[in-house]
């Protein structure tokens, strides 16, 4: 994929099993207790963070390691903007976290199989049968939507897109002028035929969830995820409104360039549910430590059954309901993961809920740069707590 400033309009590019598995093998380097670039021996965790970021060259690094009774340690470095030195990131700042968008629709849906207005095996055909439906497309379920086993095509058609963006549709019209058209194709490959990333999947998901209950994907995960954990900093788009003021921070391209407040800036907002949601530090941290408690999700968003499924409790490695489900001996048995990115921020969590243990780290610039930063800074937190 190219994110480089002339490639256009950003493509989602998030959750990648290539930088998973390179994550994998900073964690991997970490459980042997190798050098590696997050570790300054002596060094407080601020300071270590801020060496990660100064050797990768990122505007901003944040990392933090938590628990399910609250958070370890955080340490937040650099700037909202690229060269602007006064604009110092806080602790409270909020940061694109891309696909880690994808647990969050995952979440609703289980919420709403509870509450019987939808079902796992509910297929694309039974909910969207309005629409002219390619016979491939019709008996794709939502637990396949909702695992990358759907078939459909990886990315959302960019300039149909724009095209339903500046008739000013409402993003539910946006999401079924896409549907309109992607699932009139053939599928790429047949359902339950292997993983296949999907980031149109998801938002078919996210289509077919506010069909059925008569409310657009941002209000269902508003009123499903946000609310009741308490994630008052959580909303769409790209943090920074305004190209006047660096109040929050500003995203960056993989080459170090800044990016504007305006268009293209994000994602298109159509594809909220495989990507669109911003969140401060310590609300992403809630929100993961919420997926820690397995055994009793507090506040009940769903029950232990449901958030067991999500998690892929008791099944091999494998991508479930927006994690990806990984063995790592730090974590004592398998851990939880995902990393998000818009292309101009990134970010990436993981999970062990064996041990009560997981970390995150978000910078706000995108590419292979940032990726290592949070890989690095992730690796850190979880030698120092092995």
């Amino acid at each position: 994929m190219n994110d480089s400033a002339a490639a256009g309009p950003p493509r989602p590019a998030a959750g990648r099993r290539s930088f998973l598995a390179g994550l994998a093998a900073g964690m991997a380097r970490a459980d042997a207790g190798r050098a590696d670039a997050g570790r300054a021996g002596g060094m407080d965790l601020r300071a270590a963070i801020e060496a990660i970021r100064c050797r990768a060259d990122v505007p901003a690094l944040a990392a933090l390691s938590f628990c399910g009774a609250g958070v370890l340690e955080e340490a937040v470095t650099g700037s909202r903007r690229r060269g602007v030195s006064e604009a110092v990131v806080t602790s409270r700042d909020v940061f694109h976290v891309g696909s880690i968008t994808k647990s969050m629709t995952a979440v609703v849906a289980a919420s709403m199989v509870e509450a019987g207005v939808i079902s796992w095996t509910t297929a694309v055909g039974e909910v969207l049968g309005g629409l002219p439906l390619h016979d491939d497309a019709k008996p794709v379920t939502l637990w396949q939507l909702l695992r990358h086993r759907s078939g459909l095509r990886r990315d959302l058609p960019e300039d149909l897109q724009e095209r339903l963006g500046r008739e000013g549709r409402s993003l539910m019209e946006q999401r079924r002028g896409l549907a309109r058209v992607m699932l009139a194709e053939p599928l790429e490959q047949p359902p339950e035929n292997g993983y296949s990333y999907s980031n149109a999947g998801y938002t078919m998901a996210g289509l077919m969830l506010e069909t059925v209950a008569g409310q657009a994907w941002e209000e269902l995960v508003a009123a499903r995820v946000f609310l009741p954990l308490g994630l008052t900093s959580a909303g769409f788009g790209a943090p920074a409104r305004t190209p006047t003021v660096t109040d929050q921070p500003w995203g960056h391209r993989a080459d170090g360039s800044v990016v504007d407040p305006g268009p293209g800036d994000d994602n298109g907002p159509a594809m909220g549910p495989a990507g669109t949601v911003h969140l401060s530090l310590p609300d992403l941290a809630t929100y993961a430590r919420w997926h820690l408690r397995e055994a009793t999700p507090s506040p009940p968003l769903v029950t232990a059954a449901s958030l067991a499924r999500l998690h892929g409790v008791g099944q091999p490695d494998g991508y479930y309901g927006g994690w990806d489900r990984v063995a790592r001996d730090w974590a004592r048995g398998q851990a939880l993961t995902h990393t998000g990115t818009n292309t101009m921020f990134f970010a990436a969590v993981w999970l062990a809920p064996a041990r009560d243990f997981g970390v995150l780290a978000v910078s706000n610039q995108g590419g292979p740069a940032a990726a290592q930063a949070c890989d690095a800074a992730c690796a850190h937190l979880i030698q120092h707590h092995s």
